[in-house]
């Protein structure tokens, strides 16, 4: 059982009745801050600040501010290098040719097909279970 949050108090004087109210709201401050079911509160919002920090890196302003003050520290002229050079892509001319690009690098047209199917499929899904929570119908009363 749980220890009581509130102490008996003998008079009712205002000031003890405030100090009582003040070891009450520490206690649960306390408390609240061990909880062991606000674990996946405390997880999804270390997630969500991982995220925004992730789609901050992004911005190309951002990307621009890291790379000079990466290449500032090094003391080096901001270019490619020659091993750098044989990474380096050039950037396909249209959609077709950028699209075919696309669906090379992730193995290929079967591959890629068998990915999108398996995508669609799974969002069918969520949207089938979505409709059946919120259409489905309540217990059904028993008549006699």
């Amino acid at each position: 059982m749980a220890p009581p949050l509130f102490v008996q108090l003998v008079s009712l004087s205002e000031e003890s009745l405030l100090s009582a109210v003040h070891i009450a709201a520490t206690r649960t401050e306390r408390r609240i801050l061990k909880d062991s079911a606000l674990i996946p509160i405390y997880a999804s919002g270390i997630s969500f600040l991982l995220l925004v920090a992730f789609l901050i890196s992004r911005i190309p302003f951002i990307k621009r501010l890291v790379a000079r003050l990466r290449a500032s520290d090094d003391d080096q002229p901001i270019g490619i290098s020659r091993r750098d050079a044989q990474y380096t892509t050039i950037t396909p001319a249209t959609f077709k040719d950028e699209l075919k690009e696309h669906i090379a690098s992730h193995g290929g047209l079967t591959i890629y097909l068998h990915n999108t199917l398996r995508l669609v499929i799974s969002l069918s899904l969520l949207g089938i279970t979505i409709y059946a929570a919120i259409v489905a119908p309540g217990p059904q009363p028993q008549l006699s």
